[in-house]
């Protein structure tokens, strides 16, 4: 999955991704809240976004777009691991917890129903 986040402040941020092919993906508003600055930082997260999936790879005569809205918290840590050429490097490790508002998530996943799940994300940027 490639992300991609516009801050908007310190605390709000503008969110969009999809898959490495992009018939799945989504967009939405999130907020996030660092406990420390130093190179071992806690944070807390949480976005709301919609999300789709186009039927590209249907083998069915009743292929229909998918589409949600999506809620997710997380907690964790964010690790600053390097500094290169004025990109910081981050490795984040967690947990989330989905709830899909329509029940109808665009990958059918387990991830529909709320339960924690753990991460490991690599963030470049500052």
């Amino acid at each position: 999955m490639w992300n991609f986040n516009y801050d908007l402040n310190d605390y709000f941020y503008i969110t969009t991704g999809s898959f490495v092919i992009p018939f799945i993906g989504g967009a939405g508003l999130g907020a996030r809240y660092d406990f420390s600055s130093s190179l071992i930082s806690p944070f807390i997260s949480a976005a709301g976004f919609g999300a789709y999936a186009l039927p590209l790879m249907c083998g069915t005569d009743n292929c229909k777009t998918k589409y949600d809205i999506i809620f997710s918290g997380s907690i964790g840590l964010d690790l600053h691991l390097a500094t290169i050429s004025k990109t910081a490097i981050h490795l984040q490790l967690g947990a989330l917890s989905l709830y899909s508002f329509y029940n109808n998530a665009p990958d059918e996943s387990p991830s529909d129903i709320p339960a924690l799940w753990p991460f490991i994300n690599i963030k470049f940027g500052e």
